[in-house]
């Protein structure tokens, strides 16, 4: 057994500030909340100040007491690709499907392998729909777009653009974004900002638009990184544009053409929108590089925007926040995390707010009845915390260290930055390991990009290759 601890002290004296950070090790860290587009990293604030369209009634800062319920005003806004269609699932939560084969704890050498194949750099993560797997790489001067079977990784077409983009970091060069898929098109976001729609049978062009030349979306360190959420008959896109009234984006996803423009938030952010229903309206919240902003999906209005960035120079947003029942999560570098209550009216109330909880960098925050579970970054532990009062019911300080989560049955998987898999059960009242690998998956690599699952199998991509591993048998 490795090294756990259970704790319900969130403010626990061997949890070292946020602001201990060595600024030495600022680009790591920055580096790798690009990858995910839902791990962290926190933005410079750009332009003026920053106001409220429409300010809420005052916050309530009281915590909910233990044990509330949560109610029942959320629905999931869920794609009708039942697979594993875009960044983090089919319900935008890195949970897997109800129905889904159980996991099976495996042995020391690991799950079985199904297939391995390589492929080319970039962090950018699988999506899957019906028998086929999409894969964004890049190969020399050429980023790729790959469809293959999922099965076996055969090849059955391939969509190929020129790209000059250079990190101005030791780290690949892209691509960051991940695609998104309606099983009819496949949407793409180069780290250039060239976004192309593609015919899913074939990978024809349909249409393509580039975010860097139209909207004056900035690339920066890393590249164009957020992710894009298909919602009905539009795209939806967290731009960051230096053109009007273009931080955030809605194209109409079968033209192209613009549908709305919101806000003036200006800067690089690696967090995908993520929809909701709650009390019976559509939401979609966004985490610009300037603050949490609440639009109406169908038209672009803005409830409310609430300022929420790092104050540690040369860091980025990219946590995307986490919705479970009228509840709203979020986490920034250098800022800590908090819950806001989603009112009937379209405000919101803060319940509770820490920077000693569960801030992640890069890696996403998994909410399974209640409870998040995540990598607080500060001692690299996996966390599990009551969403509606904050209290920290366990962690565990494992060989994983900065992991990412994906959510099956009763258990969590468990994929580690150095590529390492572990197993725990989704227990909030005690820490249980149930498999932990001795091998990485992939030599020398880090592993920065959220893993896919789909029918009890996993797929994950280093930075050389690509694996899918079978978890149900």
């Amino acid at each position: 057994m490795n090294d756990t601890s259970t704790t319900t002290d969130s403010t626990s004296a061997d949890v070292p500030s946020t602001d201990a950070v060595p600024r030495s090790r600022l680009l790591p860290i920055l580096v790798v909340g690009v990858l995910l587009g839902g791990g962290v990293l926190a933005a410079v604030r750009y332009g003026g100040e920053f106001l409220l369209t429409e300010p809420p009634d005052e916050p309530d800062l009281t915590a909910i007491a233990a044990g509330e319920s949560l109610g029942a005003e959320h629905t999931a806004v869920v794609s009708t690709v039942t697979e594993w269609p875009n960044l983090f699932g089919p319900a935008h939560d890195s949970v897997a499907p109800s129905g889904s084969p159980p996991v099976k704890p495996w042995n020391e050498e690991g799950p079985t392998e199904v297939w391995r194949i390589d492929c080319g750099t970039g962090y950018s993560s699988p999506v899957l729909f019906g028998d086929r797997l999409v894969l964004q790489h890049r190969l020399g001067d050429e980023e790729v777009v790959t469809c293959m079977q999922a099965d076996d990784a055969t090849t059955i077409w391939e969509h190929r653009y020129p790209t000059t983009f250079e990190c101005d970091s030791h780290y690949t060069h892209g691509p960051y974004a991940t695609p998104a898929t309606d099983g009819e098109h496949v949407y793409t976001i180069g780290a250039q900002g060239q976004l192309f729609c593609l015919n899913a049978e074939q990978g024809d062009v349909v249409w393509q638009r580039n975010l860097v030349e139209e909207f004056g979306a900035t690339h920066e360190v890393f590249g164009f990184g957020a992710s894009p959420l298909i919602w009905n008959d539009k795209l939806i896109l967290n731009v960051g544009g230096t053109e009007p009234e273009s931080g955030v984006v809605a194209l109409d996803k079968l033209t192209g053409e613009t549908r709305w423009r919101a806000t003036d938030h200006v800067g690089q952010t690696y967090a995908t929108p993520q929809p909701a229903r709650i009390h019976g309206a559509d939401y979609v919240f966004v985490l610009t590089a300037v603050g949490l902003v609440s639009l109406d999906p169908d038209d672009g209005h803005v409830h409310w925007e609430l300022p929420y960035a790092t104050t540690i120079p040369e860091n980025y947003n990219a946590i995307t926040p986490v919705v479970h029942g009228d509840l709203l999560f979020q986490s920034v570098f250098g800022q800590g995390c908090m819950t806001l209550r989603i009112l009937q009216d379209g405000g919101y109330e803060k319940v509770w707010e820490s920077d000693r909880t569960l801030t992640s960098h890069y890696t996403p925050i998994v909410c399974v009845d209640g409870l998040l579970y995540g990598v607080h970054t500060n001692d690299k532990s996996l966390r599990c915390v009551d969403l509606p009062t904050g209290e920290v019911r366990w962690r565990w300080r494992s060989p994983l260290a900065r992991s990412t989560q994906v959510a099956v049955g009763e258990h969590l998987v468990v994929v580690g930055e150095k590529s390492k898999l572990g197993l725990v059960d989704l227990d909030p009242e005690d820490f249980v390991e149930r498999a932990l690998t001795d091998d990485p998956l992939f030599a020398s690599e880090s592993l920065y990009s959220a893993p896919a699952y789909a029918h009890g199998r996993l797929y994950v991509r280093g930075e050389k290759q690509a694996v899918c591993l079978e978890l149900s048998k």
